[in-house]
This record gives structure tokens, sequence and C-alpha cells, in this order.
């Protein structure tokens, strides 16, 4: 069962939902093609961080597209805070 009433939520395009914060690199939201936002860099080294906030049960889903052959390797890590943790 997915969270009906997420605390932290990240989606492209989706005016409601939060913005992650550059770390490093050119980041941008924007569309390459109409209708398909998404977070996207050209500098070799860019780095998002997405701030979270979990409930009693925490659970973490994340949910990306590939679709460009030979452009880039992505890499997810956690690291606990305070409040949560930073990816």
């Amino acid at each position: 069962r997915v969270c009906s009433k997420p605390l932290s939520r990240y989606m492209a395009g989706d005016p409601n939902s939060s913005t992650p914060v550059v770390a490093e690199g050119d980041w941008r939201m924007y569309e390459d093609r109409p209708g398909k936002p998404g977070w996207m860099a050209s500098r070799k080294g860019s780095r998002l961080r997405f701030f979270l906030r979990f409930g009693p049960r925490p659970r973490l889903f994340v949910t990306y597209m590939r679709s460009y052959q030979n452009i880039s390797d992505s890499r997810l890590r956690a690291l606990p805070t305070g409040d949560g943790a930073v990816l």
C-alpha cells in the first residue's frame, strides 16, 4: 500500500510538489520534450538534494525514467540527519 498523504513529495512539473536543492552543477527543471518535465543537468558531477520527512513507519519510493542511451549514471545515497534523510 502506498502512502495516501506523503510527508515529502518531489514530482517534476507539479506546482504542489517540493523542489530539490541544487548541491552542485547546473540542474534545472524543464521539458526537453512537450509534456515530459524533469530535472536535468549537463555538467558532470551535478548533484541534487532531496530533504525528506518520515512518519512512524518510514517508507521511501523512488521512481525515475531512463530514456537516453549512454548519457549518464546515477547514484542514490541516504544520509541520516536530525529531521530525516538527505538523498
